[in-house]
């Protein structure tokens, strides 16, 4: 095996530091006092929200990093009501993600149209 496609232990530590260091940065930015986050951090986390729309196979680094992110500001979040705008960020971005039932219809349509 070549060097450049076998992992080493080297290589999977500066990964999970690497890992570690990206989700704590973001999670400082959005924290806030004790068990709440800060009061303009849902606008970053709109955009670490954001961010899972463009997920691909290949840049699934993304999700691993905002898991651990959520994962932190889990942690940190003491009282579940101080959660609710986390929650209100993540229903709208999974709200981008649904395709009206008109426009399912049309894409089914075209793709229809062009196996026939």
């Amino acid at each position: 095996s070549s060097i450049g496609t076998t992992p080493t232990k080297s290589h999977n530590k500066l990964y999970q530091d690497t890992m570690d260091g990206i989700s704590w940065f973001l999670f400082y930015i959005v924290r806030g006092v004790p068990g709440r986050i800060h009061s303009k951090a849902i606008l970053v986390i709109q955009v670490i929200f954001q961010s899972l729309l463009t997920i691909t196979e290949e840049n699934s680094i993304l999700a691993s990093l905002v898991s651990q992110f959520l994962y932190q500001l889990c942690d940190h979040i003491q009282n579940p009501t101080h959660f609710e705008p986390v929650w209100q960020a993540l229903y709208q971005t999974m709200d981008k993600c649904i395709i009206p039932k008109e426009q399912q219809h049309q894409k089914l349509h075209s793709l229809k149209h062009i196996l026939d």
